[in-house]
């Protein structure tokens, strides 16, 4: 009953969809992402035969773990979970998006550089096809963050644009001893 891939242990994936084309030219559908029988996403929404769109993205709890099985885990891996939603309007060629990411208890490791990092769990919204970064903190060794403030703009999907500061002080990226597997070890702040 469960997926694996690569040796990784993915559980138990299901999901559910529903489409449904209209006599007016609209196609309704409608998909529920579950991983070991609860649901961790859903969209649901409409298209247009005139490439005009309307959908709304839901994340309820989505494990980031699911990531491992596609990075090498000598690189890096991945816990916690992603919350949010995400209303797309407009049409394929020129969407329009809103909405909020939300973190909840995640973890990036990575052995080889022998880093950790957590995210805070302040919100990310997404205005007018904007990832804001407002105070956004991540933490690694010790505790002082290094604070993400800023845009990145997606309005054009093909070219997208970054205005980022980052903001640290005495932010402690590296404590790490000397061992066979990492690349990277001593203090780095």
């Amino acid at each position: 009953n469960k997926l694996s891939y690569e040796k990784y242990d993915l559980g138990t994936l299901g999901a559910e969809a529903v489409y449904l084309p209209t006599q007016t030219g609209e196609h309704l559908i409608n998909l529920q992402l579950m991983r070991n029988d609860e649901m961790i996403g859903m969209a649901d929404g409409k298209l247009e035969d005139s490439e005009a769109i309307s959908l709304d993205i839901l994340l309820e709890h989505f494990p980031m773990e699911i990531a491992n099985a596609f990075v090498p885990r000598d690189i890096i891996t991945l816990k916690g979970a992603l919350n949010g939603e995400l209303h797309i309007q407009g049409t394929t060629q020129s969407p329009h998006m809103e909405g909020e990411i939300r973190f909840d208890s995640i973890q990036v490791h990575s052995p080889l550089y022998a880093m950790d990092f957590y995210f805070d769990k302040t919100p990310v919204s997404i205005a007018d096809n904007q990832l804001v970064f407002a105070g956004f903190n991540i933490y690694s060794k010790g505790k002082n963050p290094l604070t993400l403030m800023g845009k990145v703009n997606m309005n054009n999907l093909s070219h997208i644009q970054t205005d980022l500061q980052m903001r640290a002080t005495e932010y402690e990226l590296l404590d790490a001893k000397k061992n066979r597997n990492s690349v990277l070890h001593g203090k780095v702040f």
